[in-house]
């Protein structure tokens, strides 16, 4: 049985989960970074998304892609890539076709779902990953407005002493 995965010491500031005695003392550190260069391996789909996740989550963003995420933010624009393909195609072609087999007509699911569908898979626990899901989002917004709140708080207790 395994547990949860290790979250990088950023995630868990932005998120407000930190705390001194759980976080690695020997983690590396690495510098946000705004801009990225797609891998040349990308096809146009993968490149456009690729730029579009740097912008959500690199220094101008949530700042949490460093340059030593670029080969795992490729791999998941490639595999957002190969979904948006398959989707292609099951909207051209539908999601079963009609198949003869010793008992007559069978009807089969295409190829392109399970292809699609595995993708997605891929991609979903990706996204996961970069902090990209809507309880990701949530999280990271709650704290920006708990950071918020408890500072004005902070500015409000100075005002009532002074």
């Amino acid at each position: 049985m395994t547990g949860r995965k290790p979250q990088p010491t950023k995630m868990k500031v932005l998120k407000g989960t930190d705390r001194k005695d759980r976080l690695n003392q020997n983690e590396p550190v690495t510098e946000p970074v705004a801009k990225m260069k797609p891998p040349a391996y990308l096809n146009n789909t993968a490149k456009t998304a690729f730029r579009e996740l740097v912008k959500l989550v690199g220094a101008d963003g949530m700042n949490v892609l460093a340059e030593s995420d670029r080969a795992a933010l490729g791999m998941l624009c490639d595999q957002y890539s190969i979904y948006r393909e398959a989707r292609n195609e099951v909207r051209k072609l539908g999601l079963t076709f009609e198949s003869k087999g010793r008992n007559g007509k069978q009807i089969k699911a295409r190829p392109e779902v399970q292809i699609m569908n595995n993708a997605w898979d891929r991609v979903a626990k990706m996204l996961v990953e970069f902090g990209c899901t809507p309880s990701a989002r949530s999280r990271v917004n709650e704290l920006e407005k708990q950071e918020k709140d408890a500072f004005e708080d902070f500015l409000n207790d100075n005002k009532k002493s002074s």
